[in-house]
């Protein structure tokens, strides 16, 4: 039958004779063998094989078979072609693993750009497409970054015991839970930090002698129980606090001030007696004009 190997960009035929796979001709010491039936929404059956050792340099191979597509007739009904196509695959790779119980979530797996299926599995994790195996021994805390209540995804940090990371980005944040659940099975350390992503580098250096807790605890301020609780108790006051409330409620006379009508009111009677009295000035003015005689001019 078949199949296009992906990572070895080479097509040819893959047999199986006496229980062992051929490839060109030439033989996969393989470990284990994992299928990926097709489906209705998936056109090739795929195969993700674990090489005991190395075969051309490559520690993983996967595999593509042709597409149930391929050679049908019109009335060939769709499902048909699928179930055809797996048989004949299952056929093919006996003691296959499936993953079709396992968790799979979408992700863009460590050191790739494009999204990809991450199987986890109990003591293992994989990607067929992105070439990606783990076992999860090597796997000495898990970190989710970029987690908040306003984001769909969130980023999945395996800190290994090499001393490396593996982050795989843009992970469903509504199956959090079912990734620590997993964490928790296999005994892997589990934590879930803030929206940003983490100073690896100063991680690292401040793990020399302090443990993934305690730095998780540095990350996300968590304090001590003695810490949490509220240094304040019910009347507790500061002392400037009743300093300014003694102020504020003191008995100072407050100051009266005018009304605007009462203000304007006050304006008119005093322009009516400024009136009142200019008047009577140019009055008596008059009168003293009237009764003063004319002056007399002096001849010279």
């Amino acid at each position: 039958m078949k199949f296009t190997c992906t990572n070895l960009r080479k097509t040819n035929t893959l047999e199986n004779k006496d229980e062992k796979l051929f490839f060109m001709n030439s033989e996969i010491p393989k470990k284990q063998v994992y299928l990926f039936p097709a489906s209705l929404t998936e056109e090739h059956a795929q195969l993700f094989i674990l090489v005991d050792g190395t075969y051309q340099k490559k520690e993983v191979l996967h595999f593509k078979s042709q597409s149930w597509l391929a050679g049908i007739s019109d009335d060939t009904e769709d499902q048909v072609a699928v179930d055809a196509l797996n048989f004949e695959v299952e056929q093919l790779v006996e003691g296959h693993v499936t993953c079709a119980k396992d968790l799979i979530l979408p992700a863009r797996v460590h050191k790739t750009t494009n999204m990809s299926d991450v199987v986890f599995r109990d003591k293992e994790v994989l990607s067929a497409e992105a070439l990606y195996y783990r076992q999860t021994d090597v796997i000495e805390a898990i970190f989710c970054e970029r987690v908040t209540s306003y984001t769909k995804t969130f980023d999945l940090t395996f800190v290994l015991t090499s001393g490396k990371v593996e982050t795989h980005s843009c992970m469903e944040r509504k199956q959090l839970g079912e990734v620590e659940a997993l964490a928790a099975k296999n005994s892997i350390e589990f934590y879930q930090t803030g929206p940003d992503p983490l100073p690896w580098k100063q991680m690292f250096s401040n793990h020399k002698d302090k443990s993934w807790k305690e730095i998780n605890d540095m990350l996300n301020h968590v304090s001590s129980e003695e810490d949490d609780g509220s240094d304040w108790e019910a009347g507790d006051t500061d002392p400037e606090d009743d300093d300014l409330d003694d102020f504020i409620d003191s008995d100072e006379e407050e100051i009266d001030y005018p009304s605007e009508s009462e203000t304007e009111s006050e304006y008119e009677d005093e322009d009516e007696d400024y009136a009142i009295e200019v008047k009577s000035k140019r009055v008596l003015s008059d009168s003293e004009s009237e009764d003063e005689p004319p002056s007399k001019k002096t001849k010279y």
